[in-house]
C-alpha cells in the first residue's frame, strides 16, 4: 500500500524529491523508502517523459562540453555565438566527446516570425532529457527572425535554468 501511495504522489506532482525516508507500518516498524527525483517534459510529439533530475543537473552542469544542433547551419552558428558569450557551458564541435547535446529547433511561420524551442539530449542514448517551452520572434529588435529566436531562447529559457 505504501508504494501505491508513493507512485500516485509522483504521477500526480510535477516534481518530485528525492529523499531517503521511512515510513511507520501500522504495526510501528519502520521501512526504509527512497524517492527518485523526476521532472515532466514534453518531448518533439507532444509526449510527456518522466526523467531523473540527477542525470539533467549532472550533465549541464557548468564547465560541460555542449555539442549544439540546429534546424540548418546559421541557426548553430547563432547558438554556439549566443551561447559563448553567455561562457556557461565550453562548446565543442565534436559530438562524441560533449556531456549533453543542445537541439534548436525552430519553424518560420508567416512573414519574419519564428517559433523555436530547444531540446537537451543524453549524447549517449540521444534520449531528451528536458525539452523548453516555445518561444516566437515577435516583439524583438533583431531584424534576423532566426538570429532573434535563438537569443530569445538562451536568455529567456536556457538561463534561467542555471542561476
Amino acid at each position: 500500500m505504501n508504494k501505491t501511495v508513493l507512485i500516485i504522489a509522483i504521477i500526480l506532482s510535477s516534481s518530485a524529491t528525492y529523499a531517503l525516508d521511512t515510513i511507520k507500518t501500522i504495526r510501528g516498524e519502520k521501512i526504509p523508502t527512497e524517492v527518485i527525483a523526476y521532472e515532466w517534459s514534453c518531448d518533439s510529439k507532444g509526449l510527456n517523459k518522466a526523467i531523473e533530475t540527477d542525470d539533467f543537473s549532472q550533465l549541464t552542469k557548468a564547465e560541460n562540453k555542449v555539442f549544439i544542433e540546429s534546424t540548418d547551419k546559421n541557426g548553430t552558428i547563432h547558438a554556439t555565438k549566443a551561447l559563448a558569450s553567455w561562457g556557461y557551458w565550453i562548446i565543442t564541435d565534436d559530438k562524441e566527446e560533449a556531456d549533453f547535446i543542445l537541439n534548436f529547433t525552430y519553424r518560420f511561420v508567416g512573414v519574419g516570425d519564428v517559433f523555436g524551442y530547444v531540446e537537451f539530449l543524453n549524447p549517449e542514448n540521444g534520449n531528451i532529457m528536458k525539452t523548453t517551452k516555445e518561444v516566437n520572434s515577435m516583439m524583438s529588435m533583431d531584424f534576423n527572425s532566426k538570429r532573434a529566436v535563438i537569443k530569445k531562447l538562451v536568455k529567456k529559457r536556457i538561463k534561467p535554468l542555471f542561476r
